[in-house]
């Protein structure tokens, strides 16, 4: 039992750490901030009320044909090592096997560009996926982009692929801790720490 209200008591203070340095819901139902590339015209991304994750909006790039559009995003400092975590569904039948028509990634660079573009993430290195299923990735940045101001795109290369959907996007630092005991007993947890998990 004591086992357990450690664990627990972890649990708060660790989501308590955490720094949450950009979201983004698209609850508003527009795009106010990102910015689109090559522009505003034609199969681009636009915001949806029908495909979303946390309603009642997300953001849908539609099918078509020679794409490479991104969906950009306001600049973000980021303070410290930080993790992206966003959700997304597509078509694995249309984008992977059997068909490769395309490829949805996720890239980063200096705020203000232009190009610098580096890749963090393509929809393969999730492994196989259920076509339009909401997935849920998670990505550490790493330590180069400590205390830069950069921009995150979520990029869509495909021809005759399927449509990209894209929602609850969060960018969060989160303070390290040591690993705690697990024999450790809650009475010699600090007073100190007890109290933040309960602030």
């Amino acid at each position: 039992m004591k086992r357990f209200w450690w664990l627990a008591i972890l649990a708060l203070v660790s989501l308590a750490s955490a720094e949450v340095l950009f979201s983004e819901d698209f609850f508003d139902g527009n795009l106010e901030g990102w910015t689109r590339e090559p522009g505003e015209i034609g199969l681009r991304w636009v915001i949806s009320s029908q495909r979303y994750y946390n309603g009642p909006y997300g953001a849908i790039c539609p099918k078509g044909n020679n794409q490479d559009e991104r969906l950009i995003s306001p600049a973000v400092c980021l303070t410290a090592e930080v993790s992206i975590k966003f959700y997304w569904a597509t078509s694995y039948t249309w984008f992977v096997s059997p068909h490769n028509n395309g490829d949805f990634r996720l890239e980063i660079r200096e705020a203000g560009g232009p190009g610098g573009w580096v890749e963090l993430w393509n929809e393969e290195a999730d492994g196989p996926f259920e076509n339009w299923v909401w997935n849920e990735t998670e990505i550490d940045i790493g330590p180069y982009w400590y205390g830069h101001d950069v921009q995150f795109a979520w990029r869509v290369i495909a021809h005759k692929a399927a449509d990209v959907w894209l929602d609850t996007i969060t960018v969060y630092s989160e303070d390290e801790e040591p690993e705690p005991d697990p024999d450790l007993d809650i009475e010699e947890v600090s007073f100190g720490r007890i109290k933040a998990a309960y602030l």
